[in-house]
């Protein structure tokens, strides 16, 4: 095994590690959530206006708080996971370096947070307006934004034409057999829907937490005199990959220094911008 296919490995290892426990906590904030939607029912007559209230930024942040602290406990420990592949790291600093709350790291985590939010609610909100578009009843919507919380804008169609199909089916099922056949259809794809965005986060709290903990060993003064900190663009193999990452794979600059496309951490910035699913990261090297 090479060193890049161990550094491959390695990545891996902890971005699995991580996603259950992320998937768990996104899950449950997805169960909150449809609390609120009995909640105001009585806006169902308007879209916009329900939309507003049941999925307001302070009923998300409060449904996903568990979420939410999942990503933190994800930065955390891979900070230490981190760490203790670095040289001359002792395993007193490996442990501390989850509690150095300094300015960067706050800000760090107010970054995760806000961009797996703002994630969550582009797609909660976006999925509702096209269940929405779909029409019915008050029961009917109700039911139906129950089943698509969970599921992509794009899913929606997916889940009332399977519904149609089920109406179709021959001997024909009874209602309560529809109702449950959907209901699994839905549940089997918001599962999916979850395990993605769940390594997608844990990917990206990885990504920050190799940036943090490299940065506390150049501070820490584990950089020998006359070396230097190195970062090299490594894309982790998988089946779909960004063109524009790809011709970025291998290349390597100074810690301290933004790659050709501008980007500090792969697939993070510059700014606010990140480009969700990519499975790119800086191996730090001591050259």
């Amino acid at each position: 095994m090479t060193t890049i296919d161990q550094f491959h490995d390695r990545v891996r290892r902890n971005v699995n590690d991580l996603t259950p426990a992320i998937a768990a906590a996104y899950l449950a904030g997805l169960t909150e959530l449809l609390a609120l939607i009995e909640e105001h029912r009585e806006l169902l007559d308007n879209v916009e206006g329900f939309i507003a209230v049941a999925f307001s930024e302070a009923n998300l942040n409060l449904a996903f708080a568990r979420y939410r602290a999942a990503l933190i406990d994800a930065l955390r420990d891979s900070m230490r996971f981190t760490a203790r592949a670095i040289p001359g790291m002792t395993a007193a600093q490996v442990s501390t370096i989850p509690n150095i709350l300094d300015a960067h790291t706050m800000e760090v985590i107010r970054e995760l947070d806000r961009v797996a939010m703002q994630r969550i609610a582009d797609e909660i909100r976006a999925t509702a307006r096209e269940t929405f578009r779909q029409g019915g009843n008050e029961r009917e919507l109700l039911a139906n934004l129950k089943q698509s919380v969970g599921l992509g804008p794009n899913q929606v169609a997916d889940l009332q034409l399977f519904h149609a199909t089920e109406l179709t089916r021959d001997p024909p099922l009874t209602a309560a057999q529809i109702e449950r056949s959907v209901i699994q259809f839905s549940e089997r794809r918001i599962a999916a829907n979850a395990a993605t965005v769940a390594r997608t986060s844990a990917l990206m709290a990885h990504k920050q937490a190799n940036d943090l903990a490299w940065a506390y060993a150049e501070d820490a003064g584990l950089v020998p005199d006359g070396m230097a900190l190195w970062k090299q663009w490594v894309q982790i193999p998988r089946k779909t990959r960004r063109l524009s990452h790809s011709l970025m794979d291998g290349e390597k600059v100074l810690f301290a220094v933004a790659y050709s496309n501008g980007q500090m951490i792969p697939g993070i910035g510059p700014g606010p911008t990140i480009d969700f699913n990519c499975g790119c990261v800086s191996r730090v090297t001591i050259a």
